[in-house]
C-alpha cells in the first residue's frame, strides 16, 4: 500500500510578498509524487482542528508541518492536533528551511 502524506501550511503565510514558500510546497508534493506517494497540501486554522484531525486519521499514513508558531494565533491548539495525530499513528516531520 502506498503512503499518503499531508502538508500543513497556513494561508496567512502567502500575505507576505518576500515568502516564495507556495512553489517549495508545491516542489515538496511533486517529489512526493516522483516517489509514489500520494500528497495534498491542508491549510490549518483552529476553527477547523477537530475535522482535519479525524479527516487525516482516516486518509493520511502521515504529515509535514510547515506551520510557524508567529503564524498562530494559538499554538497549543495546533501542538495538541499533533500530538493526537501521533497518537493515532501518524508520522510527522517538521519542514525546515536551511539559512542561507
Amino acid at each position: 500500500m502506498k503512503a499518503h502524506i499531508v502538508i500543513f501550511d497556513v494561508r496567512e503565510e502567502y500575505n507576505n510578498p518576500y515568502n516564495n514558500e507556495l512553489s517549495e510546497t508545491q516542489k515538496a508534493v511533486q517529489a512526493l509524487k516522483r516517489k509514489g506517494l500520494s500528497s495534498e497540501v491542508i491549510y490549518y486554522s483552529d476553527e477547523e482542528k477537530e475535522k482535519l484531525v479525524a479527516y487525516c486519521v482516516k486518509k493520511a499514513h502521515g504529515y509535514i508541518s510547515k506551520v510557524n508558531a508567529w503564524n498562530l494565533a494559538d499554538t497549543a491548539s495546533y501542538k495538541e492536533m499533533i500530538i493526537e495525530l501521533e497518537k493515532a499513528g501518524l508520522v510527522g516531520v517538521q519542514w525546515c528551511v536551511p539559512v542561507k
